[in-house]
């Protein structure tokens, strides 16, 4: 007998075929599968090659993934037609690290560095909340934390944030100008996406996922002839 679940997608998928082959009518029930981690109804049921899905509509559902660790959905979106340099913008990269965990190590390291960075610069650097008691954190203190775990192992990553932090020290310089340079740095796509994602797993200690990006990493630099 098949599971509850199962019955429900199925009939919602199923329903809306015989109505509309608008691919945007699927995406509540594609979110509901990611929600209840069945992959094997998104594949049976929504990747036949029956709805043409575009990267753009799979953004959404990839973040659902990512943030509640589902990385089976992750290679499914990347194999269906996801672009992840479309997606992966350093915006999103920062919405990202807001969403771990209120109660992780990560949570705490980096809120540590934002209170840091307050301390330094006053009301200036307060950043809003993100929602569900988490702070908005920048990449400047996902690479403040990064400096403090790798050490003179490697050069700074996100160096180019640290820089813009320079500018919030100084009031004079703040702003507009700021609100400028920071709101063309947050809206570039990420050089490195799958390595981004790969740290950005590993310091959350989800070996699954950081896994399923390492051989995206991996694959990647395959077909770049690496």
């Amino acid at each position: 007998m098949e599971e509850f679940d199962t019955v429900i997608l199925k009939a919602l998928v199923k329903a809306h075929k015989k109505h509309s082959s608008d691919v945007k009518v699927y995406l509540d029930e594609l979110k509901l599968a990611v929600a209840w981690n069945r992959v094997d109804i998104a594949k049976s049921e929504l990747f036949t090659g029956e709805i043409s899905w575009k990267s753009s509509d799979l953004e959404d559902p990839l973040t659902d993934a990512l943030v509640n660790n589902k990385p089976e959905f992750v290679k499914l979106f990347t194999g269906n037609g996801l672009n992840v340099t479309d997606y992966l913008s350093y915006r999103r990269l920062e919405e990202l690290y807001s969403s771990v965990p209120t109660n992780s190590l990560l949570n705490c390291l980096l809120q540590k560095k934002l209170v840091e960075r307050r301390g330094l610069a006053g009301k200036l650097l307060t950043r809003p909340r993100a929602g569900d008691g988490h702070c908005g954190y920048t990449l400047y203190e996902v690479s403040k934390v990064l400096c403090d775990l790798l050490g003179d192992f490697c050069q700074p990553i996100y160096e180019e944030s640290l820089h813009l932090s320079k500018v919030y020290s100084n009031r004079r310089k703040a702003g507009e100008m700021l609100k400028t340079r920071q709101f063309e740095y947050q809206a570039r796509s990420s050089t490195a996406p799958w390595t981004d994602l790969l740290v950005w797993a590993l310091l959350q200690n989800r070996p699954e996922m950081a896994v399923c990006f390492w051989e995206l990493v991996r694959s990647t630099e395959d077909n770049l002839g690496r």
